[in-house]
């Protein structure tokens, strides 16, 4: 069907609501929860990959600083005195694993979900949002392209809207890359700090 060139312009309110979402996973929820619960503070978590999140935001791609994560965070852990077989082996197991699985930064891409049918004039009930989820991880297993008509499907919202899904992802893309690198690292140190027994609790962070 022909879309109301209206739609693209209003693209921008999907835009911010992402944005802000990708900068507080990002800066604020993942690499706080990783300061609540290992040795390691904030400012170190950040500082570790802020290169690797600059990268991936700039080349919408978080595959290419791999290489890069897996080194700084072994770096990290030698410095730590964590740099034990299981915890090395953890980091070279878990990166490329919890790339392709469903990670914050690809789950993110949900927002496009709710945003159409807003942008229908039917916004989704708060059990929808249950049922997006719910069956948004699972099918995120397959690409978003693949993944979000079928969700659109499964929750009543116009499919012709998905076209618009392909020219936002031009901007979206940077910030979920961004969030995948972060997402990354955060469960990366978590695993090594639970294989080396150093998982703790600090409330205060």
């Amino acid at each position: 069907g022909t879309m109301d060139p209206e739609a693209f312009a209003r693209l921008e309110v999907y835009f911010i609501a992402f944005a802000v979402a990708a900068l507080l996973l990002a800066f604020v929820i993942l690499p706080l929860l990783v300061s609540a619960l290992t040795p390691f503070g904030y400012r170190t978590v950040v500082g570790l990959c802020h290169e690797a999140l600059i990268t991936a935001f700039v080349a919408s791609s978080a595959f290419i600083v791999l290489p890069m994560l897996v080194e700084r965070i072994k770096a990290l852990l030698a410095a730590q005195g964590m740099d034990g077989d299981d915890a090395r082996s953890s980091v070279d197991v878990v990166v490329p694993i919890a790339f392709v699985v469903p990670n914050a930064g690809k789950l993110l891409t949900l927002l496009f979900v709710p945003f159409a049918a807003w942008l229908s004039g039917d916004a989704l009930g708060v059990g929808s949002y249950a049922t997006l989820f719910g069956a948004g991880i699972p099918t995120y297993f397959a690409k978003a392209q693949v993944a979000l008509p079928f969700l659109m499907d499964l929750l009543g919202v116009h499919h012709d809207l998905f076209q618009l899904y392909i020219p936002s992802s031009i901007v979206t893309g940077k910030f979920d890359s961004m969030v995948t690198v972060m997402s990354l690292l955060a469960l990366t140190l978590l695993t090594a700090a639970a294989v080396s027994g150093r998982l703790q609790l600090v409330a205060r962070r």
